[in-house]
């Protein structure tokens, strides 16, 4: 989890920063490419820990 909060706190400074320094232009031009990166990392950090929690529910469920 804690490589997840680093890499949203990392891609939010750098977008902050890109907004502030950036014309409007430019920025509106790489920000679906921000939204891009932004979903990849978070696809890569959850699939691992989807199948974790999924199979915890799962075993859960069967204890009844």
């Amino acid at each position: 989890m804690i490589p997840l909060i680093v890499t949203s706190v990392i891609g939010g400074v750098a977008g902050a920063f890109l907004l502030i320094k950036t014309p409007a232009h430019t920025f509106l031009r790489v920000l679906p490419w921000l939204l891009l990166g932004a979903d990849s990392a978070f696809r890569v950090w959850q699939a691992p820990y989807g199948r974790i929690s999924a199979g915890i529910s799962h075993e859960s469920n069967n204890a009844r």
